[in-house]
């Protein structure tokens, strides 16, 4: 728990009996109010539930077995909130020890419902005569919107960030994390799922200072009676220090230890995901992963190559060329042999033209010492290679059936040479059937010699879907196989029975 937390946060027992609380009540249409009668105790809060009154809107509140709480709307079409009037614990005068030092922070994890207007965190001062307040969430067609207003005179607001806004980006069921802290000076620090934003609006336009009082968590009105929202987790303290520094040359993932709110710059200071230190590293930079089991999406992804938008688990894009991701021990020494890896990845793609559990598009990327799992959507490529000098050793790969495909998107028709000339795959563990195949226009042009699949491990092929190292070219008829292969440098590897 972090320090100053107030024990406010964090998990719930699982095996609790659902608690339901329905309410149809009036609250202000702008800027909620706090006066429903019903309350439901949750992550050490008593939450009001409360509704909006044109139409009259019916709403319900359960606790669920896994510790969420789930908003459901019953009758009407507007919001429905859960309402905290202050965050306890307070002090002796009522009000909240979170903003003691003048520096609160609240932070709440939810599942996206892709339901209009959507899901998201209100907070309002409710004391100075500017009323200052924001919202940030999933709303309209934005993954992620933040907001920032005053009023006096009238309503101003400003936009904060807006993040993967078009349509169809918003995903039912994907969880995100907002937080949002405020500095001494009274900067307001947003971070949605690992990235910040910063806003000084509220500070410029308000005198006094904004402290965190009114806290909502609401489902968006919507179209429709039904709809529903789900938030899994809410924490808040006091000790809001402003954006930490961002690593750059060199970025640590820690699945067990790391936070969305660190800057990644040291093993104590690691990010949570792989792809959040991807994100963040530099071209040519290094990131280290430390032990443990990683679940990674990286959702949203705009290929240069191509173009359009899709959700991949891992992906390296040509703004991150030259990097190295290296599975490292709890001393941050690099894993040299595929026995010996302790970090764990799963992934979570869904692109139509996979899936692609990792999906590598810079140049000169090295993925090293980690074991590459399943990706949860439905198996097809674990690996999905088109950018030129690859690099793959020392890895676990125990996606059984799946595959590591180099193939070419770039290739030059007018020229007929390959955009990728060269890989090395070297000293890695197959699982059962898991194939290494090159494809359309991969090493058509470059030397052989820079193209090196070497010292690997195959178990064994019952699959019976490909051969465990393949090249397929033009001429197939396969309409995917569209441009001739080179060969490769093949050499000490093993093949276990098949």
């Amino acid at each position: 728990m972090r320090a100053n937390e107030f024990g406010i946060g964090g998990g719930m027992p699982r095996r609790i009996l659902a608690i339901i609380a329905i309410v149809s009540m009036l609250t202000a249409l702008i800027v909620p109010t706090a006066s429903a009668s019903s309350a439901i105790m949750w992550k050490g809060q008593s939450w009001d539930v409360t509704t909006q009154p044109s139409p009259p809107t019916v709403g319900s509140a359960a606790i669920n077995l896994d510790g969420s709480i789930t908003l459901t709307r019953t009758a009407g079409t507007g919001d429905v909130q859960l309402h905290v009037n202050r965050v306890e614990p307070l002090d002796g005068s009522g009000n909240s020890l979170i903003n003691q030092n003048g520096t609160p922070w609240v932070q709440v994890t939810y599942e996206d419902n892709a339901q209009s207007v959507g899901v998201d965190l209100f907070v309002d001062d409710e004391t100075l005569a500017a009323d200052p307040r924001f919202q940030v969430g999933s709303d309209f067609s934005c993954a992620g919107l933040g907001y920032t207003r005053y009023s006096n005179p009238g309503t101003q607001e400003e936009t904060t960030f807006g993040v993967n806004c078009n349509p169809g980006d918003r995903v039912a069921g994907t969880i995100h994390t907002v937080y949002v802290g405020k500095r001494a000076d009274g900067t307001l620090d947003y971070n949605f799922d690992g990235v910040w934003h910063t806003s000084t609006y509220i500070k410029d336009h308000t005198a006094g200072s904004f402290d965190f009082n009114d806290v909502y968590l609401r489902l968006r009105k919507g179209p429709s009676v039904t709809g529903s929202a789900t938030f899994i987790d809410f924490q808040a303290g006091d000790n809001h220090a402003g954006v930490p520094t961002q690593c750059t040359t060199t970025c640590y993932a820690d699945a067990a230890n790391g936070s969305i709110l660190n800057g990644g710059a040291s093993m104590a200071d690691a990010k949570k995901s792989i792809q959040a230190a991807i994100d963040q590293v530099s071209a040519g930079g290094t990131v280290r992963v430390l032990p443990g089991n990683y679940s990674e999406t990286a959702s949203n992804r705009t290929l240069s190559s191509i173009g359009g938008t899709y959700d991949f688990g891992l992906f390296v894009s040509d703004a991150k060329s030259g990097i190295t991701v290296q599975g490292v021990d709890a001393l941050d020494n690099a894993i040299v042999s595929s026995g010996a890896v302790q970090a764990t990845v799963t992934t979570n793609a869904t692109n139509n033209f996979g899936p692609s559990g990792v999906f590598i598009e810079g140049d000169g990327v090295t993925i090293a010492g980690l074991r590459i799992g399943t990706n949860s959507a439905g198996q097809n490529k674990t690996i999905e290679v088109i950018g030129d000098a690859f690099t793959l050793k020392h890895n676990d790969l125990t996606d059984t059936g799946g595959s590591v495909y180099v193939n070419d998107f770039r290739f030059d028709t007018g020229s007929n040479a390959s955009h990728v000339q060269s890989y090395s795959i070297q000293d890695n563990a197959f699982a059962d059937g898991l194939s290494i195949d090159i494809a359309s226009g991969a090493g058509f042009s470059g030397p052989t010699a820079g193209r090196q699949i070497t010292g690997n491990s195959f178990s064994a092929n019952t699959q019976g879907n490909f051969p465990l190292i393949s090249f397929s070219g033009s001429g197939t008829g396969v309409p995917w196989f569209v441009y001739s292969v080179g060969g490769a440098v093949i050499t000490g590897n093993q093949f276990g029975d098949s």
